[in-house]
């Protein structure tokens, strides 16, 4: 999966098995740098700032990169629980508004990354031609029984988190970035100011400030 490219290029980090970590309260706001010796940090490898609002900004550096995520974290007994705003690359179908008694669904459609202002959009079999602010109509059924928003040459899983009924209206962002690195609901522990990420095959660490290293 893409999500797994960006796994921190944890394949350098040779840490395996399950480990305890003590989640330390103090002061955890700031920018953490990737990590994996004693010595350097590298300002050329993914970094995570935690904002003081509950939000956190994620950089993963590619080609075509470097590929911006953003997402909120909260404290709990085991960690820092943090979660991206997109939880797959593909078209977030998101409710903004709505209970009323119309028999039908008014959606806008923006991209993550690009500004095109396309003329249609195609859901499963049906096209529909875009307004201002990208912006049409149709039903709950052919929105929830369809599985991809096609834009030109574009293909975009629809992903929907939570029902979809007439009568709202809904946002629906195109993850136009295909890389877009991916945390989803994951509990990062801290110790000795080290922000430490679990994966399925170790561990990938990050530094708080101090950058030495690659320029």
């Amino acid at each position: 999966m893409k999500n797994n490219t960006f796994a921190c290029f944890c394949a350098l980090i040779f840490f395996t098995g399950c480990h305890n970590f003590q989640y330390v309260s103090d002061n955890l706001e700031g920018e953490y740098f990737f990590y994996f010796d004693e010595e350097d940090v590298y300002p050329s490898l993914p970094s995570i700032t935690i904002n003081s609002d509950s939000t956190f900004d994620y950089i993963v550096p590619g080609v075509g990169g470097p590929y911006h995520s953003n997402g909120t974290w909260r404290r709990t007994p085991s960690g820092l629980l943090l979660s991206t705003q997109f939880t797959c690359v593909g078209a977030n179908v998101k409710k903004i508004t709505g209970e009323s008694t119309m028999d039908s669904i008014d959606l806008f459609v923006s991209f993550l990354v690009s500004t095109i202002q396309p003329d249609s959009i195609r859901i499963g079999n049906n096209v529909f031609f875009l307004g201002s602010r990208n912006h049409f109509r149709t039903t709950a059924k052919v929105l929830m029984e369809s599985e991809f928003i096609y834009n030109n040459f574009d293909v975009y899983p629809i992903c929907i988190l939570d029902s979809v009924t007439n009568g709202n209206v809904y946002q629906v962002i195109l993850v136009d970035n295909p890389y877009y690195p991916i945390i989803d609901n994951e509990v990062w522990t801290i110790e000795k100011g080290l922000l430490k990420r679990p994966l399925s095959d170790g561990i990938c660490m990050f530094r708080k400030g101090n950058i030495t290293g690659l320029k």
